[in-house]
């Protein structure tokens, strides 16, 4: 159902010449106060997203700059804040429309796109959804903080789980810690205070939905992510996630077990150009792996222990793929040329998506997710292992 409405609004790129888009909160026809419209414009904005016709703001922009004109994330947006969106993001069309509900309980959607400028419907689309979020969504009165529902294409155990509540708010790094972080980090996930539905990136822009992992005290450092084998944690595909020569990944891993039938778990794969993982496909000892979209997979040469914190890590220079295991080179192997991409949403744990079938299911708890755009030495790679064992994150002073 979102995937239709994303692909019939998505046409509307064919209209537009720099194809930057805003995706808004949709408002109800009776004009009643909620968050449904956050969700569904969430679950819309994602899919626009990966179908990659348009570029889409980002949403913390976006609420900042709501904000700022005194706009309602949840109510109607007229024509004349349309065009003052258009200004200061430099979009040339929004996506957005409105909720009726039903008296079968389902809620009704009906999205335009809209361009900026003249205020004409460039694309349109509805379709009728059921409500499966109402359990988490305040009615009552608009959400005064950030509150994002994730799509929930695979439902797994999670709604009975006691998560924190939704209004969990991110610390960023301060301008001090950031100096402190390695050169050339582009994502780092710390797990410290992930909300109800999304994982916050302290130092970029890669907030990530999260379809039923939980945080939970007793990380390497401070919290970790939980995942029970049947939930996901959804890699948005972003250009600086994407670079074509060097690459560095580190993470924290605790696995609880290893599903060697489905292919392992992944640690962090975007868009199936690089891939890191626990063990693969035909495997049945707990390996890591690093696997190229184009030059095949490549393993470590040591076992992981399982119930154990490891600080696992990769480095790619163009030429040289190295594999670290506690901060010490496991592996060094030879495969020179530029990372080749493709188009394949990415999720960490179950992926509802699997291609052959192999799902890579995560049982365990994951801390400390960095990812750079450039190969870290084995100097460093030693050093943020050691702060790892000292309970310091990966950019502390």
């Amino acid at each position: 159902m979102y995937d239709r409405l994303a692909e019939k609004i998505s046409c509307g790129h064919k209209y537009l010449s720099n194809k930057k888009v805003a995706v808004l909160p949709f408002s109800y026809t009776d004009r009643s106060v909620s968050d449904d419209g956050v969700v569904v414009s969430e679950r819309l904005l994602t899919r626009i997203i990966n179908l990659r016709e348009l570029e889409v703001v980002e949403r913390g922009l976006l609420d900042k700059v709501l904000s700022e004109l005194k706009l309602q994330r949840s109510g109607i947006i007229d024509e004349n804040s349309i065009k003052g969106l258009g200004k200061i993001l430099g979009v040339e069309a929004v996506v957005t429309g409105t909720l009726t509900r039903r008296v079968d309980g389902r809620i009704e959607i009906n999205a335009r796109m809209i361009k900026t400028e003249t205020g004409s419907v460039i694309a349109a689309a509805a379709e009728v959804v059921p409500d499966d979020w109402a359990a988490s969504v305040a009615r009552a009165q608009p959400s005064p903080v950030r509150v994002w529902n994730a799509p929930s294409e695979f439902p797994g155990p999670a709604q009975a789980r006691n998560r924190p509540p939704a209004d969990a708010k991110p610390r960023p790094l301060t301008a001090r810690e950031r100096t402190h972080c390695p050169p050339g980090m582009v994502l780092y996930w710390n797990f410290d205070t992930p909300s109800e539905n999304l994982v916050y990136d302290v130092f970029g822009n890669h907030d990530a939905p999260l379809n039923g992992p939980s945080p939970e005290p007793g990380g390497k450092v401070n919290s970790a992510l939980s995942f029970s084998g049947m939930d996901n944690l959804q890699v948005i595909d972003s250009p600086d996630l994407r670079p074509d020569q060097e690459v560095t990944v580190e993470a924290w891993v605790n696995f609880r077990d290893v599903n060697f039938s489905e292919s392992g778990s992944k640690i962090f794969c975007p868009s199936l150009a690089y891939c890191f993982a626990l063990c693969g496909a035909g495997r049945n000892d707990p390996r890591l792996l690093v696997g190229f979209k184009d030059r095949g997979t490549f393993y470590s040469q040591a076992q992981l222990p399982l119930n154990r914190w490891t600080h696992a890590a990769f480095t790619y220079d163009g030429r040289t793929l190295k594999i670290y295991i506690n901060g010490k080179l496991d592996s060094s192997i030879s495969v020179p040329g530029a990372i080749e991409y493709g188009k394949h949403q990415m999720y960490i744990g179950w992926a509802p998506n699997a291609v052959g079938g192999y799902h890579a299911p995560f049982n365990g708890l994951l801390d400390e997710l960095a990812v750079y755009k450039r190969a870290l030495t084995p100097k460093e790679i030693a050093a943020q292992y050691g702060k790892g064992m000292q309970g310091k994150g990966y950019c502390s002073i």
